[in-house]
């Protein structure tokens, strides 16, 4: 069995769907494994994937698109339960620095949503 690892190189859904047809171009692959960086304007060409070959997303979901199945956490609840656990932590406040790798990813900004929910209750 042979995996090739594909990135976009500025993290842009645009670069993606770019990798994602030179795969389906090319013919000699048997599978895609993907974490889809903007799920709702990637159903089409995530649909055109899935018609050739199976496709799973991974990490960041794409709920609406033909995929077999989705493996990873609820982003949004992660960064809740992320939230959480710093409040108990820093319980008289404080600051915080948020780091993530493309905060246009959906799994990010999920993530990112969940923590400053958390941070917003009581």
């Amino acid at each position: 069995m042979r995996v090739e690892f594909f990135t976009p190189p500025t993290g842009k859904a645009t670069e993606q769907n770019r990798l994602l047809e030179d795969i389906m171009a090319k013919g000699d692959f048997d599978g895609v494994a993907i974490t889809v960086i903007d799920p709702a304007n990637q159903v089409s060409i995530l649909n055109e994937v899935a018609a050739k070959m199976p496709l799973i997303c991974h990490d960041s979901d794409a709920p609406d698109s033909n995929r077999r199945f989705y493996l990873g956490t609820k982003n949004d609840v992660a960064g809740k339960m992320l939230g959480e656990f710093m409040k108990e932590k820093m319980p008289d406040g404080g600051k915080i620095m948020i780091f993530v790798g493309n905060i246009d990813a959906a799994n990010a900004s999920e993530r990112r949503r969940g923590l400053i929910e958390a941070f917003n209750e009581g």
